[in-house]
């Protein structure tokens, strides 16, 4: 973490006590200080894995902080990380741009930061695998696609695109949703799966259920060798956004991916009922 960003008191609390703790309170701390993103998002049965500790320890550490709880801590922790999240997008265009700027020259600069990403994004999806997700797609009974935080509206947006194409498709906003539509799915049935890193959890869990119905699952992607990647039938990998951080950039990307998958659809349609 930049230690220039401001920061919060539960992060300098932290800081603050970290010579008085135990070896197995600070391997807590020392997971806090390099994982602050995810953090949040983590059960304390998943932090106490990741830090080769017990639950208990987690629960004193909490108290140690001055907190009732692994929960009450994990919430006071929020405003760091959108502290540092804020931080993270300014570095990365202070990268390419200056806040003297003019905006035409910012309008200039991002379009060319757009069409370079965009490129790459293309150049690298498989064609052949492009094709049989097409293919399974206007087959399927039912298309359930799922997706998370930023990807989460990109997944409904194409299952709309689907529906207004005649293809029967749904997206759930909320996880027991995602879940629940995953444990329905069976063979003839198609698993969607946006997700950016290929490793967001709540995706990853809904996309294991998915696999265990006999349905045939795609990955759209930019991370090739992650989790989502290597248990779906049909692997949409699209190029990496060299600076993940990028204001909104790794989001269009994604999106043009699946405008991409549901143009083929369109084009293919007519193809096929007209067999």
């Amino acid at each position: 973490m930049n230690e220039n960003m401001e920061l919060s008191g539960a992060f300098v609390r932290i800081k603050g006590l970290y010579s008085g703790f135990t070896p197995s309170e600070q391997e807590v701390a020392d997971y806090i200080f390099s994982n602050l993103r995810d953090f949040h998002r983590l059960t304390i049965s998943e932090v106490a894995e990741k830090c080769g500790v017990s639950v208990a320890t987690l629960t004193r550490f909490a108290k140690t902080c001055g907190y009732s709880g692994f929960p009450a801590l994990r919430t006071a922790l929020i405003p760091d990380i959108l502290a540092w999240q804020k931080n993270r997008y300014h570095n990365v265009a202070l990268e390419r741009l200056h806040p003297t700027d003019p905006a035409t020259e910012v309008i200039q600069k991002f379009d060319a930061r757009i069409r370079e990403a965009s490129s790459l994004a293309l150049s690298t999806i498989d064609p052949d695998q492009l094709e049989k997700a097409v293919d399974v797609l206007l087959n399927a009974r039912r298309i359930v696609l799922m997706g998370n935080g930023g990807s989460l509206y990109l997944a409904a947006s194409t299952a709309l695109k689907f529906l207004k194409l005649g293809l029967t498709a749904l997206s759930y906003l909320d996880y027991n949703g995602m879940q629940s539509s995953a444990l329905i799915l069976q063979e003839g049935d198609v698993a969607l799966a946006v997700s950016y890193s290929g490793t967001t959890r709540e995706t990853l869990d809904s996309l294991r259920l998915a696999v265990g119905t006999g349905c045939t699952t795609i990955a759209c992607t930019s991370g090739k060798k992650s989790p989502m990647a290597k248990i779906s039938d049909i692997k949409l990998v699209h190029g990496v956004v060299q600076q993940e951080s990028e204001i909104g950039l790794a989001r269009v990307i994604q999106g043009l991916v699946l405008d991409l998958l549901a143009t083929t659809v369109a084009l293919r349609i007519n193809g096929k009922r007209s067999t």
